[in-house]
């Protein structure tokens, strides 16, 4: 089994609903309209992050297809084509990560992490979501653009 980088985050924040998503999904509720609204504004500011990047081109795969992800990131890195790579998947130590914008350098051979939040404050969690996605990066051989603070990270955050 994979660790996933929101499985991880859950743990961070709860033990027991990281345990009860493993091996009790069936327990989960499905999201009330509030939740499913947060849920849709949270796909429409990664969708309008996208358009800041005209060339870059989205992976695309359902949760269940990792696999397929994992090659189609392993070609449009390879090919040196696209500026920006969405939702880039990556596995490193059976750590699964999906990186929001994975941003090529100028020069090709570093890359920048760039992860969408739908908020208009920095918040303490989001650093561990961004530095399980560094962690595998750069354990599957990347080398990513060192950032001057933690903000620069979430630098799409608030859109």
């Amino acid at each position: 089994m994979r660790l996933s980088k929101s499985r991880f985050t859950t743990g961070l924040q709860c033990h027991k609903r990281l345990y009860l998503q493993v091996h009790r999904p069936e327990l989960a509720a499905q999201p009330d309209e509030s939740q499913q609204a947060r849920f849709d504004q949270g796909t429409e500011v990664g969708r309008v992050a996208r358009g800041l990047f005209p060339e870059g081109v989205l992976v695309e795969a359902e949760p269940s297809e990792m696999n397929k992800a994992l090659a189609q990131t392993s070609r449009l890195v390879a090919d040196g084509k696209a500026p920006a790579v969405f939702e880039a998947t990556f596995d490193h130590q059976k750590v699964l990560v999906r990186v929001d914008v994975l941003q090529r350098s100028a020069k090709g051979k570093r890359w920048k992490l760039i992860e969408v939040k739908s908020s208009t404050a920095m918040k303490d969690y989001y650093i561990p979501d961004v530095a399980i996605q560094r962690f595998v990066l750069e354990g599957s051989g990347f080398s990513v653009i060192p950032c001057q603070s933690r903000s620069e990270y979430l630098a799409s955050s608030g859109l």
